[in-house]
């Protein structure tokens, strides 16, 4: 271990308090993601432990991490994947579950997922990488034959990038068989976002037959996705 990795491991992981410092509570929850993404998932699968997820952009392992709090508060596995690697080494060196370094559109995920014992419906898929068009190529290399996500989450950040790669993402999903929950989901009024579920899960009716939410702000589509979830 590099001696500056280590430093700025003491400085962000040890002596900054992290857990409590970007904790928020939102619905009686604890929420640890930029857009309350965390709380979506524990919503939708109405506070399921021992789930499973797949995050692609891992980035910080606790700041704005989507996955923090399944993993803190709820005990569930799952495996990460970043680009950068002192992200990945913060990641494994603070959290329980594993970040693997690479180029997110490079891997051979089959091989992983089986390694890491990963469920055949996997509960919970981020995809958040930059440019938008490399979360679609990543997004593509899954293996999707064999796999199947209950709730998803990509970024494709229209605000900046137009929508092409939103566009073709949503054939892709809409091709396998998903449903579009929200789409243009935003943030300081800005699209950033769409969100899927799986019509093939054990989802709630519903949630499955709910329409689309189209450009409401982050905090809208987790307020009805509640509304839906507790009426059905």
């Amino acid at each position: 271990m590099k001696i500056e990795s280590y430093l700025k491991y003491l400085l962000r992981f040890v002596l900054s308090n992290r857990k409590k410092k970007y904790a928020l509570e939102v619905h009686g929850l604890e929420s640890f993601s930029c857009n309350l993404q965390d709380i979506a998932v524990t919503s939708l699968l109405n506070g399921k432990s021992d789930g499973f997820y797949i995050e692609i952009g891992a980035q910080d392992p606790i700041k704005r991490s989507n996955t923090y709090a399944l993993e803190k508060n709820f005990l569930w596995r799952g495996l990460s994947f970043e680009l950068d690697q002192e992200y990945v080494d913060f990641f494994n060196w603070s959290r329980a579950n594993t970040c693997i370094v690479g180029d997110a559109t490079q891997h051979d995920y089959a091989s992983l997922f089986e390694q890491h014992n990963a469920p055949t419906q996997i509960d919970y898929l981020q995809v958040d990488i930059d440019p938008p068009g490399a979360s679609l190529d990543a997004l593509k290399a899954l293996p999707h034959q064999d796999y199947r996500f209950t709730f998803i989450t990509f970024e494709h950040d229209t605000y900046a990038f137009g929508d092409d790669i939103a566009q073709k993402q949503r054939q892709f999903l809409l091709d396998h068989g998903y449903l579009l929950l929200a789409k243009n989901v935003m943030a300081d009024q800005r699209a950033f976002e769409d969100w899927w579920i799986d019509p093939l899960s054990a989802l709630p009716a519903s949630i499955k037959t709910m329409p689309v939410i189209d450009g409401a702000d982050y905090s809208e589509v987790v307020r009805q996705m509640r509304a839906h979830f507790i009426s059905g």
